[in-house]
C-alpha cells in the first residue's frame, strides 16, 4: 500500500546518473508507507540489490517515527507518525519475518554492505542517536576527520572559527541537537 506524503518530490538525476532514479524512487516507496512494518516490507523488496545511504535513510526515519496517538485525527500522510500495524490473520511466523530490525541491526547491516552514511542520512542518525558515543560513532564511520571528531567529542583544543567552518553546518546543527536532546534540564 501507499498513501499520499506531504513533501517535496526528490532530485531527478538525468546524464550518467539516470541510475540513481532508482534508488530515489526505491526511497519514496519507503516513505510512502504507515509504519515500519510496511517500510521494511518497501525496504526489502529488492534482495537482490544493495540500497544506497538515501533508502536507508527513509528507512531510519521510519524507525525513528513516534507512534500515533489513540485518538489523533490525523490520517496517514499528514505527519511523521507511524500507525498501528494491522495484524490480521498473519500467524506468529508471518509477523515476526515482516518484523523490522532495530536501528542498530539495519546501521550494522547497512555499514557492513559498504554504505557509508552521508548527508541527510548522517544527520538523521546523528539527531537521533542513544548516546553521545554513538552519534559520534556515525561521524567516524562517515569518515570524517579525526581532528573534527576530537573537537566534537571532547573540545579538542581552543575553539576557532575556521575549525567550525570545517564541519558541514547541518551535521554540527544536529550534533548540538543530539547534546541538548540528552541534557537532563
Amino acid at each position: 500500500p501507499t498513501i499520499q506524503t506531504r513533501s517535496l518530490p526528490p532530485k531527478e538525476w538525468k546524464g550518467e546518473k539516470t541510475e540513481w532514479n532508482f534508488f530515489n524512487r526505491w526511497a519514496m516507496k519507503i516513505r510512502a508507507t504507515r509504519n515500519a512494518h510496511e517500510a521494511w516490507r518497501a525496504f526489502t523488496r529488492f534482495s537482490d540489490l544493495t540500497p544506497n545511504f538515501q533508502v536507508y535513510a527513509e528507512m531510519f526515519l521510519k524507525l525513528h517515527a513516534r507512534p500515533v496517538d489513540e485518538g489523533a485525527s490525523i490520517q496517514p500522510g499528514d505527519s511523521r507518525e507511524t500507525f498501528p500495524v494491522h495484524r490480521a490473520n498473519y500467524s506468529e511466523y508471518e509477523l515476526a519475518r515482516q518484523t523490522p530490525p532495530s536501528v542498530a541491526e539495519l546501521y550494522n547491516q547497512m555499514i557492513s554492505s559498504g554504505t557509508k552514511p552521508e548527508g541527510y542520512c548522517l544527520n538523521l542518525l546523528v539527531r537521533n542517536a542513544r548516546t553521545v558515543e554513538e552519534g559520534l560513532r556515525y561521524l567516524r564511520d562517515s569518515g570524517m576527520d579525526h581532528d573534527l571528531l576530537a573537537l566534537l567529542a571532547d573540545g579538542g583544543g581552543p575553539l576557532t572559527h575556521r575549525k567550525l567552518l570545517r564541519i558541514p553546518l547541518v551535521t554540527f546543527s544536529s550534533f548540538v541537537e543530539l547534546l541538548c536532546r540528552l541534557q537532563p534540564d
